[in-house]
């Protein structure tokens, strides 16, 4: 009876979460949107995957398009679009990019040296490639 054996069950690579990935970013000036609350935005740190997408988005974009990186989401873990992260009060979102930008991975920080270094502040858009500076 020679029964082939069975190949190992695969589990997905998972981080270990040596310090803290996510933060919850009390807003002074809640929104409403759809009819809910949003008291809290959810700030969390982009995986490889992530940035890759984030990048090929960007790079099909058209020039004069806008992108924010994909890291604040509501308490029910769905994405903050651009429409509504632009209704934030200013202080809120000051306060929200503070919290971003020590999450953001160190090629998109201020001052990184490297080839995709050109990535928009924390919460901010990306500029248009051909815009004046």
């Amino acid at each position: 009876m020679d029964q082939e054996p069975k190949p190992p069950t695969e589990k997905p690579a998972a981080i270990v979460h040596t310090r803290d990935r996510v933060a919850i970013v009390a807003l002074d000036w809640p929104l409403t949107v759809d009819g809910k609350l949003l008291t809290s935005v959810v700030v969390k740190r982009l995986t490889t995957k992530e940035v890759a997408a984030f990048l090929a988005k960007v790079q099909a974009a058209p020039d004069d398009e806008e992108a924010r990186y994909p890291m604040f989401f509501d308490r029910d873990g769905g994405p903050i679009s651009d429409e509504v992260f632009d209704q934030f009060d200013d202080d809120d979102s000051v306060k929200l990019n503070k919290v971003a930008l020590d999450f953001l991975p160190q090629r998109f920080r201020p001052g990184a040296t490297t080839i995709s270094s050109s990535g928009p502040e924390a919460g901010e858009n990306t500029a248009a490639s051909s815009a004046a500076p």
